[in-house]
């Protein structure tokens, strides 16, 4: 390590800085880093430097900022601090490590968002345009406290270890007409009018160089992550392992259960149901007024009664973070629940385009009447026998700062919205004891409260578009703790549309969109089973498994087979590195259209894609198994080398094929 005149580091071509951002107050400064310091001293020992700034023009000869470096095991592991701060100078983020290094070639920001995404830097802006210093990534941390610039020659890596789940985010921009990059981990402050005085930094920082791509990057952080509290969990309920496919199914309970019935005949596995829209009110409207069921208690508890006894593990629909602030509850507990933002508006997003509803975000560690109706729910769901619940939002939206002066927290960062949910997950497992939890995407903040999560990733083409890549950077660091299912694929590439909303807003003219883009179900139904995740069909109706439709179902099938009857890999094994199958690439057709998209306003777009998906996995016995999925409708060549095991082959269209070492 070696350190500048300002006390920035330089170590393995990265320049390590800090800074402070302070609230806009006239006379004080909006930014303070090392070199606006006054005094600088340092101390170092064989692996570790202690780094000290004293003193600046405005804020005083007293403040004092200290930052300590430890190298251990290839990574240079941080925190900061200060002492002698005024309560006139609020401190509102810390900027740490401020890092700047060389841009790799064919470079791409690793995001552990979801499952994971890759962005290529080419393709930013995603967020906003910084015109000073080129382009920026702003991205809140998600399921995993880690990212990584990853290129063709060198990567960066860059984590955050924090046991108890603090507010966090962190920024790229490409710098010098994308010569430099700079990553900024942004941490957000209590707003307690002492953090301004005194504070250190609850948790360590780490960075890295290193070569390889995001599977290389998982297996950095997996040497600390799997040592944690939340991947020390009891083993997964057998009524979840032993799930062949998921139907997430919106609707009456006919329309709704029959599919899955004879899904499960005519495969021979078990099969589950995610069902929504059981509730009276409209799908996005109410919350968190579910209450009665939509057909009655009677149907429903007869429903219910009729899927366990089929075996067909069941749980329904609960947003576990919104209330409706348009509804006439909402002064019930809703406004005094909200998360505000910093301007004193409430945190609310418009989902439901529809019916022109708002839901509003619960605070964590304030919403008592918002948790006590959640566990109400949830115990009257469990009296009608029902075996699990789904608790929306809670795993990838429950993170963000709140600044309502009348909760009893402090305004702005710190980890009382995951304390808060932590809490009432826990009342609602003690209220329901045997109840299986699942929510939507994998996040360590709660995996060891919830048996399984939804994860979209699978369908990130259908959802979000062409500017990313998902990755399965999620299985491959906790994959067999926590059941994961899901994507969006929709068999005839229509979402369902709720009753109880404005018929008007129901598109007027469909086509056979399933024509149209042949091979889109295909791809993501294959993908969720190549990356070890449970097979997972969208809005399956009876229609969907006969007729025009015969081909498709019968892929559902021979998917839902060849997944369940090789769980030893794909649920117990372990992900290898994916290393490189050599096959064809083929252009995909993709149609990008979610629940509340409005008639004409889809798009449509094609994606270069290997045509033959692929994983490795070493099963607990220690046999190595290559997966093969082609989505196609052309038998595909392929030839593979990688962790012992070489394959050379073809596969038929709509195939499956797994290759034992």
């Amino acid at each position: 390590m070696k350190v500048s005149g300002c006390g920035e580091v330089v170590w393995q071509t990265m320049t390590m800085g800090w800074g402070l951002l302070f609230k806009a107050v006239k006379s004080l400064p909006r930014r303070v880093e090392a070199k606006d310091m006054l005094h600088f001293s340092r101390r170092a020992s064989a692996d570790s430097l202690t780094l000290k700034w004293r003193g600046h023009a405005v804020l005083g000869s007293r403040f004092e900022v200290t930052v300590h470096w430890k190298h251990a095991n290839g990574l240079l592991s941080g925190t900061i601090g200060w002492t002698g701060g005024s309560k006139e100078a609020v401190i509102e983020e810390i900027h740490f490590p401020v890092a700047t290094m060389p841009m790799p070639e064919k470079a791409s920001i690793f995001v552990a968002y979801e499952q994971g995404r890759l962005f290529e830097t080419e393709k930013l802006p995603y967020g906003r345009t910084d015109l000073r210093d080129g382009l920026l990534l702003d991205i809140a941390s998600g399921s995993m406290q880690f990212t990584a610039l990853t290129g063709r020659d060198f990567s960066y890596y860059f984590d955050a270890r924090d046991v108890h789940f603090f507010r966090k985010a962190y920024e790229y921009h490409a710098l010098d007409n994308r010569a430099r990059a700079r990553y900024t981990g942004k941490h957000p402050l209590p707003l307690d009018g002492r953090s301004n005085l005194r504070y250190t930094l609850p948790y360590r920082v780490s960075a890295g160089r290193f070569r390889g791509g995001w599977f290389e990057a998982t297996q950095m952080y997996k040497k600390w992550a799997r040592r944690q509290k939340w991947a020390r969990r009891p083993p997964v309920d057998t009524r979840l392992r032993d799930i062949g496919v998921w139907a997430w199914n919106r609707g009456l309970a006919e329309n709704v259960i029959a599919p899955v019935e004879k899904l499960q005949r005519d495969a021979g596995v078990p099969a589950a149901l995610d069902w929504y829209w059981w509730h009276r009110n409209g799908y996005d409207t109410s919350y968190p007024y579910y209450w009665p069921p939509r057909e009655g208690l009677k149907v429903f508890r007869q429903s219910v009664a009729r899927l366990n006894k089929q075996g067909i593990f069941t749980q329904v629909y609960l947003n576990g973070v919104t209330w409706d602030m348009d509804a006439g509850h909402w002064n019930r507990g809703g406004r005094q629940s909200a998360v505000l933002n910093s301007d004193g508006t409430v945190k609310a997003v418009m989902f439901n385009n529809f019916a022109k509803r708002r839901l509003a975000w619960m605070c964590g560690n304030d919403s008592q009447p918002f948790q006590k109706k959640m566990r109400d729910t949830v115990i009257k769901l469990r009296k009608a026998g029902l075996p699990g619940a789904y608790l929306d939002m809670i795993g990838c939206a429950s993170h963000g700062c709140c600044y309502n002066p009348a909760h009893r927290h402090a305004p702005g960062g710190g980890n009382y919205q995951a304390r808060g949910y932590r809490r009432m997950l826990k009342n609602i497992r003690r209220d329901n004891p045997g109840l299986l939890l699942s929510t939507e995407e994998p996040n360590e903040a709660y995996m060891d409260l919830f048996e399984s999560s939804i994860s979209l990733s699978g369908g990130a083409e259908r959802l979000w578009g062409d500017d990313v890549e998902p990755v399965p950077a999620f299985s491959a660091i906790y994959h067999g703790l926590n059941a994961l299912f899901g994507n969006y694929a929709l068999p005839d590439a229509i979402p369902p549309f709720d009753p109880k909303w404005p018929p008007g807003a129901a598109w007027k003219k469909e086509k056979a969109w399933h024509r149209l883009f042949p091979d889109q179900f295909f791809l993501e139904f294959a993908r969720t089973v190549t990356w070890g995740m449970q097979p997972t069909v969208a809005n399956l109706r009876l229609k969907h498994t006969a007729g025009e439709f015969k081909e498709l179902y019968d892929y559902i099938v021979r998917t839902v087979r060849f997944y369940h009857a090789h769980r030893d890999f794909l649920f117990d094994g372990e992900l290898l590195p994916p290393d490189v199958l050599k096959t064809g690439t083929v252009r995909v057709d993709f149609m990008q259209r979610f629940i509340f998209t409005a008639e004409g306003r889809q798009k449509v777009f094609q994606k270069k894609l290997p045509a033959v998906l692929h994983s490795l996995w070493r099963s607990p016995d220690g046999r190595l198994g290559l997966v093969l999925a082609n989505y196609t409708r052309k038998a595909r060549e392929f030839a593979f080398a990688g962790s012992g095991l070489k394959a050379v082959g073809r596969i038929p269209p709509r195939a499956w094929r797994l290759l034992v070492k």
